[in-house]
């Protein structure tokens, strides 16, 4: 049997209230906009056989339409498949309780992948790497991980803690996330934090300006521990949808998929807020876990599919989701978009 991931996070800036059980809306007609023109999404049909490969040498210039299977394939292969794999050099050591860094490589295909990931869901406002985060994220990924568990994160079992203090510096907004290195399912970190519900927020908000990144890996318990640090702006930033969620609307790669799915709306009220999922037109069960309100950094509701959060999902299933009763500025409003599973590695 697997080992299963434990996820550690920390997310000063925002925090959780469970919510009222889910009432069943009635579902609208659903459409997706892209540009001038509208593609409707169907369970039984291919949005676009088109055969010219899209223009992807830039992430931001040129947004994919995800409607369209080859675009989102093309983009997923160039960006994510056929980017080198990097190994972590580190320079530090928990007997010491040192530090140390990374290997600027690492370090910088770390923060490619946030990028793709911000720019697959639609985001259109790049990040740039914070020198001084990713020395702050080494520090506190170090301290963290000299637990030398995977499980227990006390302070008074962290080995490096009282030599190596952290302040967490204002207005910033911190995940920690740890992966068990022997495990196949979990070998990329940024995927891996994407999977727990806050980080998950965190890294999608699209005020997002500036990341620091730092890594160690503890050989005792083969677990590597993953500081990620954000800074945002309070200026608008241009998205490709009104709304962020994970996964996004259209063709999405089924390895990319988790059993919580969230959807996340700047400025919007989701206390009276319900979620609704079809899977191939009929019924399909889900909860939902958290809504993050007006005294949260981000606005938004997260839902879990099925019993559990181990739910499984096969290629070209459709599920249709519908969130009613958001309140934005002053108007209930329903959101509505269809997402299709499919295998970007075949």
């Amino acid at each position: 049997m697997k080992r299963i991931l434990y996820i550690l996070l920390i997310i000063w800036s925002i925090s959780c209230k469970k919510a009222d059980t889910p009432v069943e809306p009635v579902i609208p007609s659903t459409t997706t906009t892209t540009g001038s023109s509208t593609s409707t999404l169907s369970s039984t049909t291919v949005v676009s056989s088109t055969t010219t490969e899209p223009n992807t040498n830039t992430l931001l210039a040129n947004w994919i339409d995800p409607t369209v299977k080859e675009e989102v394939i093309a983009l997923y292969k160039k960006f994510y498949r056929k980017i080198p794999v990097t190994q972590l050099q580190w320079t530090g050591n928990f007997f010491n309780c040192i530090p140390g860094t990374i290997n600027a490589e690492y370090i910088k295909a770390r923060i490619d992948r946030i990028k793709f990931i911000r720019s697959f869901i639609g985001i259109g406002e790049n990040i740039v790497e914070s020198d001084s985060s990713n020395k702050q994220m080494q520090l506190l990924s170090l301290i963290m991980g000299s637990s030398g568990s995977s499980s227990n994160f006390k302070w008074d079992t962290l080995k490096c803690y009282p030599k190596q203090t952290f302040k967490y510096p204002t207005n910033t907004h911190v995940a920690l996330c740890s992966y068990n290195t022997t495990d196949n399912l979990y070998t990329d970190p940024i995927i891996n934090c994407m999977k727990g519900i806050s980080s998950r927020m965190l890294l999608l908000d699209p005020q997002v300006i500036k990341v620091g990144f730092g890594e160690v890996l503890n050989s005792k318990s083969n677990f590597t521990y993953s500081g990620i640090q954000v800074i945002k702006t309070n200026t608008s930033v241009k998205t490709r949808t009104p709304y962020i969620c994970w996964p996004s609307a259209g063709y999405f790669p089924i390895n990319f998929l988790v059993g919580d799915w969230t959807f996340m709306l700047l400025n919007a009220d989701f206390s009276k807020s319900s979620v609704t999922v079809t899977l191939d037109g009929k019924p399909y069960n889900s909860k939902i876990l958290y809504i993050f309100g007006e005294n949260d950094d981000v606005q938004g509701i997260s839902w879990r599919m099925g019993s559990d959060n181990l739910v499984s999902f096969i290629e070209n299933e459709t599920y249709k989701v519908t969130i009613s009763n958001v309140k934005v500025n002053n108007e209930i409003k329903a959101f509505t978009y269809k997402i299709v599973v499919i295998d970007p590695d075949q």
